[in-house]
C-alpha cells in the first residue's frame, strides 16, 4: 500500500491446500486433530520459510511416526509449514520487514498470520474483509 492505494496484491491457496492435506493423502491420518499448538506453528513457520514447502510435507507424517512430535502438533506443524511457506513467497515477491505487510482476513486467520510474521521478524496491518469489501463496492459506485 502507498497512500491509502493498493500497488501490490498477491493472494494464495494456503488454507483450500491445508484442509485437503488433512483430508486426504499421506497426511489426513496424523493431521486429524486442532491446529493449536504454537510452539508447533511456529516451527513449522520457520521451517516453511526456509525450506522447500513441498518436500517439507513429508517431514510432517515421519516426524510423527519416528516420535520425533506429538501426533497432536502435527496440524499446527502443517498449518505454520505452509504459512511459513506464502511468507516466504511475499518476501521473494518484495515484502520485506522494512514496511508492514497488510492482510484481509477473518479475525481468527488474521491472527494466525499475524502470529507467522512475528516469527519471522514481518509487520502486519489487518484489514476487516467485509469492511474491505464494503470500500471496494463504495468505490466501484463512485467511478461507476
Amino acid at each position: 500500500m502507498q497512500s491509502g492505494e493498493i500497488k501490490k496484491f498477491h493472494s494464495f491457496l494456503t488454507g483450500e491446500l491445508f484442509a485437503l492435506l488433512r483430508e486426504k493423502g499421506a497426511l489426513a491420518a496424523v493431521t486429524n486433530g486442532p491446529a493449536d499448538d504454537e510452539i508447533a506453528f511456529a516451527d513449522g513457520v520457520r521451517a516453511g520459510s526456509r525450506h522447500d514447502v513441498f518436500a517439507s510435507l513429508f517431514s510432517i507424517r515421519a516426524g510423527v511416526l519416528l516420535d520425533a512430535f506429538a501426533a497432536g502438533q502435527a496440524s499446527s506443524r502443517l498449518s505454520g509449514l505452509l504459512i511459513g511457506g506464502e511468507w516466504s513467497a511475499a518476501r521473494s515477491l518484495g515484502a520485506s520487514a522494512a514496511a508492514p505487510v497488510h492482510i484481509i482476513a477473518s479475525p481468527a486467520l488474521a491472527s494466525r498470520y499475524a502470529r507467522a510474521a512475528s516469527v519471522l521478524g514481518f509487520s502486519v496491518v489487518v484489514h476487516d474483509p467485509d469492511a474491505c469489501y464494503v470500500r471496494a463496492i463504495e468505490e466501484l459506485a463512485i467511478h461507476d
